[in-house]
């Protein structure tokens, strides 16, 4: 199968991370400022099941297709759509800043 595009960039941006992690480390970040950079990573996460479950939602009611090199059979503008294009590829991004925040 054929692996569309932007997956490719969220692998790449992880690979790219753990290289550069590796080659320069950080120093942790403490205290209470940490400790509010962990809280919102894990907001972070719970927004991001909440906002792809309820895009994969959306798109089963709409009867319209989950795979994203497929030609869609309808166009989908209610629920997270509404407000953005692709729900699914921002609640990625959310995901990787959301890990990156807890951690550290």
């Amino acid at each position: 199968g054929f692996i569309p595009w932007p997956p490719l960039i969220y692998v790449a941006a992880i690979a790219v991370s753990i290289a550069l992690g590796l080659l320069y480390p950080l120093p942790w970040i403490g205290g209470l400022l940490g400790d509010i950079l962990f809280a919102a990573g894990w907001v972070a996460l719970f927004g991001v099941v909440a906002l792809w479950f309820t895009a994969i939602r959306t798109m089963i009611r709409a009867k319209t297709t989950l795979h994203p090199n497929a030609v869609p059979d309808h166009l989908v503008t209610s629920g997270p759509f509404a407000v953005s294009r692709n729900p699914i590829y921002l609640a990625n991004t959310l995901l990787m800043i959301g890990v990156a925040l807890i951690s550290g």
